[in-house]
């Protein structure tokens, strides 16, 4: 190939406008378009620049006979798939892979992808899985959700997470107003180390009513039956949700 069909190919592949290209390279937009139409060549220093954006060599990139292996090629140029079948004006199947590749459909696959169910680097749908993951269902390294598991996982309802914020939270370290976890923070608390503003029980407890080995509370328990604890909960507390008495008290079972 020409060097100029290599800067097109390969621009196209990393999802670059000849602008954008233009701006990583600190050149015109006119220089690019000059190098695509063979006008003019790239520099030796624009060449080396060219080489580092695309992570390919400058041998390979004017095309000097260098062996490219094919799974080389398919990590620079990336695969596509979209299928014929679509929703709204979205193919129902959309895989885009590789660098700057982006996914949009109903299943969306790529490194960044977007759809009702998204799976990606950075994934955003109604099920989302991804090392960045936003959705109402969500599982990733950072996870938001509705419904979220992660390595820190936040959301409006339910986390499970090395470190979980939410309503209700379960983790390492949990944060919200129902909370079950090692380090456990909340209105509500369960865990090895416990702090609850209203009920805590743990191997360290504090709370208004504290339950556990070593308690520090107005109200402390040391070895309560599940019904003694219900009821010093309803003596205090008598608005307490049912469920909320269900997994408290279920601990002392």
């Amino acid at each position: 190939m020409k060097l100029s069909t290599n800067i097109i190919n390969l621009r196209k592949s990393y999802n670059l406008s000849e602008e954008d290209l233009a701006k990583k390279l600190s050149v015109n937009k006119k220089d690019i378009i000059n190098w695509e139409n063979d006008k003019s060549e790239p520099s030796i220093k624009e060449l080396k620049l060219l080489s580092k954006e695309f992570n390919i060599s400058i041998d390979e990139l004017v095309d000097n006979n260098e062996y490219v292996s094919e799974d080389r090629k398919v990590f620079h140029v990336g695969y596509e798939y979209k299928s014929k079948k679509t929703i709204k004006g979205k193919p129902f199947i959309h895989i885009n892979i590789g660098r700057g590749k982006k996914a949009r459909g109903f299943i969306a696959i790529g490194n960044d992808a977007k759809g009702v169910v998204a799976i990606g680097g950075k994934a955003k749908g109604i099920f989302s899985l991804g090392g960045l993951s936003l959705g109402l269902i969500s599982i990733g390294g950072i996870s938001l959700g509705l419904f979220s598991i992660a390595g820190i996982s936040l959301a409006l309802l339910m986390s499970i997470g090395g470190i979980s914020i939410a309503p209700f939270a379960i983790g390492g370290i949990a944060i919200g107003i129902l909370t079950l976890g090692g380090v456990s923070i909340g209105y509500y608390s369960v865990g090895g180390y416990s702090i609850g503003k209203y009920i805590s029980i743990g191997g360290y407890a504090n709370g208004h009513i504290a339950v556990g080995k070593h308690v520090n509370g107005t109200i402390i328990l040391v070895k309560p039956t599940s019904s003694e604890l219900r009821n010093v909960i309803l003596d205090n507390y008598p608005n307490t949700w049912r469920f909320v008495l269900d997994f408290i008290c279920g601990f002392l079972r």
